[in-house]
């Protein structure tokens, strides 16, 4: 099967109302009163960009035109129609990617140290982050409270995607059924936030954080900082650690769920990128941010 047909092949498994959804929560808005078996939408500042999603799935041509919405949605969000795709075939979930990129990827293999290295670092990266919703500090003694296990029972395993080496975990949002007695560090959303979109939130608010100190030579203040709101953990650091590839970088991404009752945070970047060089940094802050060892009492 071509890359054209594998395409048309999945967009004729979406489903109409979960891509309205999807247009919903990024800033689509319906046009009322329009004819047909059809939703019209313009997006919401970019006023001459309109997709048409038909209403009944299976109709002749029903692929090509979910397959000319996706494209229309990718082309205002920059992303790859591919990954968009993709995407909305798991709509009621967080999406994070952990790509290598690099001389040793670009025929989309890496070694098998290096690849479980880097699963295991993302797993560990899932349960630090939801560790730090539960219970905010700077060092995590064990990463095996209630919260963070369900959630990363509940989270999937996605198929691999070609651009470079990919690994995809899929976050459902009602992957927790009560959320965190400990009030979060963020500022509060409109609506409330399930206890997964607050764990991808705190990924990727606290992952650009570091990348941003280490550019701009401001790790005293990031230290500082969470010192007074503990976002970033050893734990974090220690997972990105795992992942630290010979030469290129790890990029780490999200797609959020298509959910219009949680709407996208717009103040949190999508996607963080850690060149190789950054990984001695990141090893000198793990440091700062553990606790020294108890040292042992007197003998009697």
């Amino acid at each position: 099967m071509n890359r054209s047909q594998r395409m048309l092949e999945l967009a004729s498994a979406l489903r109409p109302l979960e891509v309205r959804n999807y247009a919903e929560s990024r800033n689509w808005q319906p046009i009322s009163g329009v004819p047909g078996r059809q939703w019209v939408l313009n997006h919401g500042t970019e006023r001459l960009r309109q997709v048409q999603i038909p209403m009944d799935a299976g109709t002749p041509g029903y692929e090509e035109a979910m397959l000319d919405v996706v494209r229309r949605f990718a082309d205002i969000e920059s992303r790859e129609p591919e990954e968009l795709l993709a995407d909305l075939q798991h709509p009621d979930a967080d999406t994070l990617r952990f790509r290598v990129v690099g001389p040793e990827t670009q025929g989309g293999q890496l070694s098998l140290a290096a690849d479980i290295s880097l699963r295991e670092g993302a797993r560990r990266a899932l349960l630090a982050a939801a560790s730090s919703v539960v219970s905010p500090a700077l060092y995590h003694p064990r990463l095996s409270r209630s919260q963070a296990e369900q959630l990363v029972r509940a989270s999937l395993a996605g198929q691999t995607e070609l651009g470079s080496y990919v690994i995809k975990i899929l976050c459902p949002l009602s992957a927790i059924d009560e959320p965190p007695a400990t009030p979060t560090l963020f500022d509060p959303a409109p609506a409330p936030r399930s206890f997964v979109r607050q764990t991808t939130t705190l990924l990727m608010r606290a992952t650009s954080d570091l990348a941003g100190s280490i550019e701009q030579d401001s790790m005293d203040e990031l230290v500082r900082k969470n010192r007074e709101q503990p976002t970033l953990s050893w734990n974090l650091c220690d997972a990105l650690i795992r992942m630290r590839p010979d030469r290129g970088r790890v990029d780490l991404s999200v797609s959020w769920a298509a959910d219009p009752s949680e709407p996208p945070p717009h103040d949190v970047p999508v996607q963080v990128s850690f060149p190789s060089e950054y990984f001695p940094q990141i090893e000198k802050l793990a440091e700062r941010l553990r606790p020294p060892p108890r040292r042992a009492g007197p003998s009697c």
